[in-house]
């Protein structure tokens, strides 16, 4: 019965022997694979300033980006001022529309204002002609284009990124379902060494302008 009772010992000894070394290989194991690393990626927010040099507009809505041709537009408007000068002068006060480019065109005021002797003599004129306000509106055959698009060589967005000089400002006009376009559009003209502004639109706000409006703070 002795022998019977050691060899059953001995026999269990053996098993948890061999169960400890098999816990040491996979202690061994474990140790040696390297645990999952989540990489966080932080980006620095760098300190916003005025812009007041060239400037290259962009729309964000329904997460597809268009060029909004606000200069081209302006400069259209400038020879109609010329053409109509003496009658607003007499009226003070003109409304109309001119356009469309690329898609767009613009609603405008224009105001005359008579100046000050002392206005007078600095600016050499009596009446200042002032550009009061506008608003875009899109035609309904305005091409639009994805983030997938517009980076592309054959893209608006990156054709017009290469034609801009390195001063130029990128903004956006971003409405509220198109902030990851922005994020991804942002990115990349960062990439292209441009400072980015970006000016948040609630749903149905139109994209206007007047010179008492705030200017753009680019990054």
């Amino acid at each position: 019965r002795d022998k019977t009772q050691l060899a059953d010992t001995e026999s269990r000894l053996a098993l948890r022997k061999t169960g400890l070394l098999q816990m040491e290989v996979d202690i061994q194991k474990a140790q040696a694979v390297k645990p999952p690393v989540a990489t966080l990626k932080h980006k620095l927010t760098p300190l916003g300033r005025e812009i007041s040099g060239k400037e290259l507009h962009f729309r964000l809505l329904n997460n597809r980006v268009a060029f909004l041709p606000i200069e081209e537009l302006i400069q259209r408007l400038r020879p109609q001022i010329l053409q109509h000068r003496d009658r607003l002068i007499r009226n003070g006060i003109q409304r109309g529309e001119i356009g469309p480019v690329v898609g767009f065109h613009m609603e405008y005021v224009l105001e005359a204002r008579r100046l000050s002797a002392m206005e007078e003599l600095r600016q050499g004129m009596s009446v200042a002609i002032t550009l009061s306000s506008w608003k875009l509106v899109a035609e309904p055959d305005l091409e639009t284009e994805s983030g997938y698009e517009a980076v592309k060589d054959h893209g608006d967005f990156l054709r017009r990124l290469r034609d801009a000089d390195a001063e130029t400002t990128i903004t956006f006009w971003v409405y509220p379902d198109s902030y990851a376009l922005y994020r991804e559009l942002q990115e990349f003209a960062h990439r292209e060494n441009f400072t980015v502004a970006a000016r948040p639109l609630p749903f149905g706000i139109p994209i206007t302008g007047a010179p008492e409006g705030s200017r753009s703070t680019g990054q």
